[in-house]
């Protein structure tokens, strides 16, 4: 699959985890969406006939791994002109108190 572009989420909250990601595609131009979004291998297969919001709720390891940073890659568009339009990403956290956070549960991938 060929990479388009990827958006870097950085987590600046240390009492916060990320737990999913919302994306909303096809509002401006169907034509100009993604043909693809990845995030942790995960790809789901952008095929519109109007605007909706693609949802990635986070499994508990992936949680673990997003700590910090979470990455989320996005395939070409249908564009002639190689444009690629996202319309709005949605990232969402809970305390880490609420999640079960445990730093020595916590492992390094």
């Amino acid at each position: 699959m060929d990479l388009f572009f990827k958006l870097e989420v950085t987590n600046n909250d240390f009492n916060q985890v990320m737990v999913g990601v919302r994306v909303l595609l096809g509002s401006q131009d169907i034509d100009k969406v993604p043909t693809y979004i990845e995030i942790f291998g995960r790809v789901l297969t952008v095929n519109l006939t109007r605007a909706r919001w693609y949802d990635f709720p986070l499994t508990r390891e992936e949680s673990c791994q997003a700590d910090k940073k979470l990455t989320i890659k996005f395939g070409p568009s249908h564009d002639i002109g190689n444009v690629n339009l996202v319309d709005s990403v949605l990232v969402y956290g809970k305390t880490k108190e609420n999640f079960g956070w445990q730093e020595d549960q916590v492992q390094k991938f």
